[in-house]
């Protein structure tokens, strides 16, 4: 049975990552909310909830975003950058957690997720901050990404309600 893994990023990292050769073809795009701007492009209508939640100051901070990849017009990858919220209470107000890390199966295997998570990294590590990714144990790909990329194994998740508590 799949359980939800808990990983922590373990320690700074450059401020400025390379952007890889296998991805210069790709635009990597910082996605902010505002008025105007409800819904990532491409992204489906759940994720108007979290604009509401940005709007609405639910999130411990107003670091809500998304990092969008593409291949010309086409979103190849992406990911959400979510705020702390009652959902996640483990993490502190000014934490962030990376989530929705995707990538169309045509686009696997080129190091776009790996470079997504960085930048989101880099523009979302500060002193004080700790930036999370939660995982389920049976999204093997998705642990090695966390992994390589510098996060560690901070626990499981335990479901209570609307809540995700983390257990040592």
């Amino acid at each position: 049975m799949a359980q939800t893994v808990l990983y922590k990023l373990a320690a700074p990292q450059p401020a400025n990552p390379v952007v890889e050769a296998a991805t210069n073809d790709f635009s990597f795009i910082l996605w902010k909310p505002s008025l105007g701007k409800l819904i990532p492009p491409g992204k489906g209508k759940k994720y108007f909830f979290y604009w509401l939640f940005h709007y609405l100051r639910v999130f411990g901070n107003r670091d809500y975003s998304a990092l969008l990849v593409y291949n010309g017009e086409v979103l190849a990858s992406s990911l959400l950058v979510v705020p702390s919220y009652y959902k996640w209470p483990f993490m502190k107000k000014d934490d962030v957690q990376l989530t929705y890390v995707l990538t169309r199966p045509e686009y696997r295997g080129k190091g776009l997720a790996e470079q997504a998570v960085r930048l989101a990294i880099a523009h979302n590590q500060h002193p004080g901050r700790a930036v999370w990714y939660g995982t389920n144990t049976e999204n093997v790909a998705s642990v090695r990404l966390c992994e390589k990329v510098g996060f560690e194994s901070a626990g499981y998740g335990l479901k209570s309600g609307f809540s995700l508590n983390k257990v040592d």
